[in-house]
């Protein structure tokens, strides 16, 4: 190898060390250097793996192999290019919500909140309609949709003082309960202006209303969508007990990629927590029934009527992630097969309709991403097997060239994505997710394109018994298989075979590839063992309480809040089963009993108390607390990995 093959690698890592720091990540203009090196350097990439790296076409099993990679890997590259190019913008529409809340206190359109519910416990449902109905903002009604037709939701909602709508039957699903409600709110008089939109899960600010209102100022505007952050961990995240450490996996959706969408004026709409225009949806003769992710429809169908998606890119609600590894993979294979019935439908990219050039283009960014990111994730970890087995090799090509070639674009976006997401988008936890999904999103990808138009919609289950461990040895079993396949192909080359000598360059390529394809399916497998949760999820807080312990008060260090207790820094020497009284901030005094005294920590059970946990609960909602970090790096990465395999 020639040291003069380092040079593109190490002049990468020169402008990008040099020029990030005084970039700004979060304006299009911060973006433009970055984003277009990593574009040059994937186009530099492409052409040279065309046209230097391949052999001769011959009717063999190594050349199909060969040029089937070829194949796969240049999609990818495409979806990868169209990706980063609509990284390059990004839009942040918070000043002009707060500009326009002038317009919204003149004005005062109404709304109707809908909270559309099949299955979810009470206690899911009951937070959710406590914090829907405090919006510090009128006139709001809130209807609860339930296609349950459950009686004790019935009285909840009586309690509560919102409207209980049910129907006679649950056609369409989601789509098809809100349509109903939409008559039914006609019934009542005046309609509001403004619907909103929640899922049964998810529990809204009290600046919610007003502040996505705001963005309606523009009379063009049919749909206005928030980000959906989560108080929960998601299965990645709680597998490796890093909830506090890492981003959860939709962060960087709705953070960043869909803030980039708007920027193009592509953002669509995601369901919850979003609120629409009641004139726009009836235009399009209600929410669209033609699509298991009717949200994604509702846009495109707006756009053709004129009306535009815009993105409010501030967090106002939270919701539940899917908990178990089940639900996650379900719910994503819908989003998957969802998207394929647009793909396939008149309104689809390649239909005869108006949608522009960039609509039509980030659809087919989409297509990409949900075709063929999942069988190009599961041919590469086939690789290193199928070379083992077979010696067909993928790229031709000398160490030099790997050096000059790919190693600058791989450390261009090693270094690029994280910058630019601040952490939201990290390798190894990213492809260990998709790894995850993928045989369920090839399966839908083919039902979606190939299949009968009529899929059934699948409800992502929420809450349940969390307590005990769950091993999904279906999800882990090819995995371990994988795992056994590729140990046995490196202990092959590293015992038995003379052919595994770093001189060549698909020699580094492949051992590379190996070890990382192993740390992928380890991740995958422990992801896989499902560890106990809480059956309360705890917000971290670094607040202080009085304390009062019999005629003496101190000052409390609180670590963690929950509906029903906290955890405390014992500095006062508790003792299980005393009791004690905290004057907690926005709430007053709680009493409770000291239920357990760990190292350096004791937490506390309150006493039932009417109306307490309903103000806890607006407490712990209310925006300032959050449990996943706004941003995380490789460091934290690491650190959460080493931790886990570790324990």
């Amino acid at each position: 190898m020639e040291l003069t093959s380092l040079a593109p690698g190490l002049l990468t890592i020169g402008i990008l060390t040099i020029a990030l720091p005084f970039l700004d990540g979060n304006t299009s203009r911060g973006r433009i250097l970055p984003c277009g090196l990593c574009i040059f350097l994937v186009l530099r990439y492409v052409i040279w793996r065309v046209t230097e790296t391949m052999p001769p076409f011959e009717p063999t099993f190594g050349s199909l192999w060969a040029y089937l990679f070829l194949g796969a890997e240049l999609l990818s590259a495409a979806s990868c290019l169209l990706f980063l190019v609509f990284l390059l913008r990004t839009r942040d529409r918070r000043d002009e919500s707060l500009v326009n809340q002038r317009w919204v206190t003149t004005h005062r359109p109404a709304v109707d909140i809908f909270i559309a519910t099949y299955n979810e416990e009470e206690a899911i449902l009951d937070r959710t309609i406590l914090a829907a109905s405090h919006q510090d903002y009128g006139p709001v009604r809130v209807f609860v949709l339930d296609d349950g037709r459950r009686a004790w939701l019935g009285e909840l909602c009586a309690r509560r003082g919102v409207h209980y709508v049910t129907r006679p039957d649950n056609a369409h699903a989601k789509a098809g309960n809100m349509n109903h409600a939409l008559g039914f709110v006609a019934t009542l008089g005046e309609p509001a202006e403004h619907i909103a939109i929640l899922d049964a899960d998810f529990v809204v600010q009290p600046d919610f209303v007003r502040k996505a209102l705001a963005l309606f100022h523009d009379p063009s505007v049919g749909c206005v969508q928030t980000p959906q952050h989560f108080f929960n961990a998601d299965p990645l995240q709680h597998g490796f007990r890093s909830g506090t450490r890492w981003p959860d996996e939709q962060r960087f959706f709705f953070d960043m990629l869909l803030a980039s969408k708007d920027a193009w004026g592509v953002a669509f709409s995601c369901g919850t927590s979003s609120i629409c225009r009641r004139k726009a949806v009836e235009e399009i003769g209600g929410f669209p029934t033609e699509s298991v992710t009717e949200d994604m429809l509702l846009s495109i169908k707006l756009r053709l009527k004129g009306w535009k998606t815009v993105y409010l890119n501030e967090r106002l609600s939270m919701g539940l992630a899917p908990e178990g590894l089940q639900e996650y993979i379900t719910q994503r294979g819908r989003w998957c097969l969802g998207f394929m019935q647009i793909f396939r439908s008149p309104w689809g990219p390649f239909a005869d309709n108006k949608l522009s050039i960039i609509d039509r283009i980030s659809m087919f960014d989409a297509f990409l991403y949900w075709s063929f990111t999942f069988p190009f994730r599961i041919i590469c970890l086939m690789t290193p097997v199928v070379y083992a087995l077979t010696g067909a090799v993928i790229i031709s090509t000398t160490t030099d060239g790997i050096f000059i070639y790919a190693l600058p674009t791989l450390l261009a976006q090693l270094i690029v994505l994280p910058w630019v997401s601040r952490g939201r988008c990290l390798p190894i936890l990213s492809d260990a997710s998709q790894l995850l999904i993928a045989t369920t999103a090839i399966k839908a990808t083919c039902i979606g394109l190939f299949g009968s138009r009529d899929q059934k919609f699948k409800v992502t289950a929420k809450g349940g018994d969390r307590s005990r461990t769950v091993v999904q040895w279906g999800l882990m079993q090819p995995f371990l298989i994988m795992i056994a396949l590729t140990v046995a192909a490196l202990t092959y080359y590293a015992f038995w075979s003379g052919e595994y000598a770093m001189t060549e360059g698909w020699n580094v390529a492949w051992v590379f590839w190996t070890y990382y394809s192993l740390l992928v399916l380890i991740v995958a497998c422990i992801t896989c063992v499902e560890l106990p949760r809480s059956p309360e999820e705890r917000f971290a807080t670094t607040e202080t309480a009085e304390m009062r312990r019999g005629d003496t008060t101190s000052v409390a260090r609180l670590l963690e809040l929950w509906p029903t207790g906290a955890q405390l820094r014992d500095e006062q020497g508790l003792v299980a089963g005393e009791r004690v009284s905290l004057d907690i901030e926005g709430i007053g005094p709680v009493a409770g009993s000291v239920a357990k005294v760990g190292q350096g920590s004791a937490e506390i059970l309150f006493d039932p108390m009417p109306g307490m946990r309903d103000q806890m609960l607006l407490k712990l909602f209310s925006g300032r607390y959050q449990s996943a970090p706004d941003e995380t790096s490789y460091i934290d990465l690491f650190r959460g990995l080493g931790a886990r395999l570790l324990t």
